[in-house]
């Protein structure tokens, strides 16, 4: 079903269509990943030793953008920013997948993507199918990515991305989407300082 779903939106945005011999290999393909991912455990969180580590705000490579990206959550009201949802997970899915798409309207070619949900990462950077009931839109995303080599997705400590924070809880605030091209909104400045002067000591 999410392979059909997969071929739908292939046709819709990449203008290609496959065949249902080639969907029925797919499935069996993915069939055998989970297979695989369920006996080897993958994607088990465990619990590992209390380690302090240093986090520095680096800059992107000579002729990269950088686009930081977060999610703020009412659990009250259940709302994201000017939309309704009820995980953290998939609001952190959505804002991730906005950020692609405006990227991909302006065409931007080289990009770094950084956020500070590593579960998300992980998953979205991850080859094998999500099984997870929120996985349509981790395929929604890895296909935006698909023929995009020059973008990546990469993780970043809290610390490290309070702009895209700040900007998140600000969006619970408003009801339209509001995008600045050249302006900042009023009191994010210091943000931007402090994610950029980054450079703290954290546990994990």
């Amino acid at each position: 079903m999410r392979n059909m779903w997969w071929r739908r939106n292939a046709f819709i945005f990449e203008n290609t269509f496959k065949g249902p011999y080639e969907l029925f290999l797919q499935a069996q393909e993915t069939l055998k990943g989970f297979a695989e991912a369920s006996a080897k455990g993958e994607g088990v969180i465990r619990r590992g030793e209390v380690q302090k580590i240093e986090v520095k705000w680096k800059g992107p490579e000579s002729g990269f953008v950088k686009v930081n990206w977060d999610a703020s959550l009412d659990v009250e009201k259940k709302r994201k920013g000017a939309g309704i949802v009820g995980s953290p997970a998939v609001a952190e899915l959505q804002a991730l997948w906005r950020a692609l798409k405006l990227c991909a309207e302006l065409q931007w070619n080289k990009i770094i993507f950084e956020g500070d949900a590593m579960g998300i990462i992980d998953t979205v950077n991850r080859q094998n199918c999500c099984w997870e009931w929120h996985g349509q839109v981790v395929e929604d995303i890895k296909l935006i990515l698909q023929n995009r080599p020059n973008w990546s997705i990469r993780y970043t400590n809290r610390k490290c991305n309070t702009v895209a924070y700040m900007l998140a809880k600000m969006d619970l605030n408003v009801t339209d989407e509001t995008v600045w091209m050249e302006g900042r909104p009023t009191g994010i400045y210091p943000f931007v300082l402090q994610d950029t002067n980054c450079n703290a000591s954290v546990m994990r």
